[in-house]
């Protein structure tokens, strides 16, 4: 499930630090300063390669741990993508991925329409070209940052107590 509010920058540091946006210091969009250590950073301390990978402004305040892309041709989530499989090709053992497309189709169509159905394929198959590329022994979650309802006009959001909103799939597997 998502905390609340379900939108992008809460749910990303929630994810990222284990704690509740009220400790996180990430509350809602305005305010993006992370008051405790994240995942990255015990990786780190660890000794184990992270990183975040993202399109030019991801939810969270800029760290050394983020990278983003921006792909010129137009497609950042596939850039995205062959960002993050070459960082695991060089020796990145911790990957957080954000493909961002099907949000923003969501916002513009709705969650339910032909256009937002045809984003979640194309992050399906996303996901499907990084799992190709992934070692035995690699745990690999994907995680929706948050779900999200119609609204009239067409269009969707998302940020509430709704159901919709906040129960995100969640999918594990160990090569």
């Amino acid at each position: 499930s998502s905390v609340y509010p379900s939108i992008s920058v809460v749910n990303a540091a929630a994810m990222v630090t284990g704690v509740s946006p009220e400790r996180s210091g990430i509350d809602r969009w305005e305010n993006r300063t992370l008051l405790v250590d994240t995942v990255f950073e015990a990786a780190k301390n660890d000794g184990i390669s992270a990183a975040w990978i993202d399109w030019p402004r991801p939810p969270l305040p800029m760290r050394d741990w983020i990278v983003t892309v921006r792909d010129e041709g137009g497609d950042t989530d596939a850039a995205v993508v062959d960002r993050a499989i070459s960082e695991y090709k060089n020796g990145t053992r911790m990957i957080y991925l954000h493909i961002v497309k099907a949000d923003y189709v969501l916002h513009r169509m709705g969650p339910y329409s032909p256009e937002s159905w045809k984003a979640i394929g194309e992050a399906d198959a996303l996901v499907g070209r990084v799992l190709e590329n992934m070692e035995p022994g690699t745990l690999v979650i994907v995680v929706a940052d948050h779900g999200g309802h119609d609204i009239p006009g067409g269009k969707g959001d998302h940020g509430s107590l709704l159901p919709e909103d906040m129960l995100v799939p969640v999918f594990v597997k160990l090569f």
